[in-house]
């Protein structure tokens, strides 16, 4: 199957994403972590300064990302499409059996994001649904967690905000081609 896994920031897209991986074998393209881990100097302290700000990675980066991954015969893309400019480049390249979308009201996406904790190997921790074992380190590499750049107030707002606007009509598009399916993320 080739899905996408949509939803606000904070509604838990990595989380049921890394359960599909680990589940079904099925490879995972996730976006947002490509974003963060950009090797070029330069063009990674752009994204970061972007990202810090809850805004979006320009399309042309992001699109570069997928394109190199989409060649699968089956993948889950990790909130991506995030604006309908992406969603048609994504369109003319592949067709997407569905489309999953991550319900979640903001109170409990606020909460989610101020309590996330994250380790550069990589593991994420939320200190009310998933704490590390040792206080504030990594239970896999014992590394000290930290706050992710886009997980502080004004960053998670931004976030929101630019979600409602950019990402609300890819889910109409969707909804339109009758391949979205809604799910209820509210629950732990």
């Amino acid at each position: 199957m080739k899905i996408a896994i949509l939803g606000p920031p904070g509604s838990g897209k990595g989380t049921q994403i890394e359960l599909i991986n680990k589940n079904y074998k099925i490879p995972m393209i996730a976006v947002g972590v490509s974003l963060r881990n950009i090797k070029d100097k330069k063009l990674k302290t752009y994204v970061n300064n972007l990202l810090k700000k809850g805004k979006f990675a320009p399309n042309t980066i992001a699109n570069k990302i997928v394109l190199k991954n989409i060649k699968q015969k089956k993948f889950v893309l990790d909130g991506y499409p995030r604006d309908l400019s992406e969603a048609m480049f994504l369109d003319k390249r592949v067709k997407l059996d569905k489309v999953f979308l991550l319900n979640v009201d903001e109170k409990t996406i606020i909460d989610r994001l101020k309590n996330r904790r994250v380790c550069s190997c990589g593991m994420t921790y939320n200190l009310l649904t998933k704490k590390p074992k040792h206080d504030l380190k990594c239970d896999l590499c014992g590394k000290k967690l930290i706050i992710r750049a886009d997980d502080y107030p004004e960053a998670i707002d931004n976030r929101i905000i630019l979600y409602k606007k950019k990402t609300l009509p890819v889910i109409q598009y969707y909804k339109n081609l009758k391949i979205l399916v809604e799910i209820d993320a509210n629950q732990k």
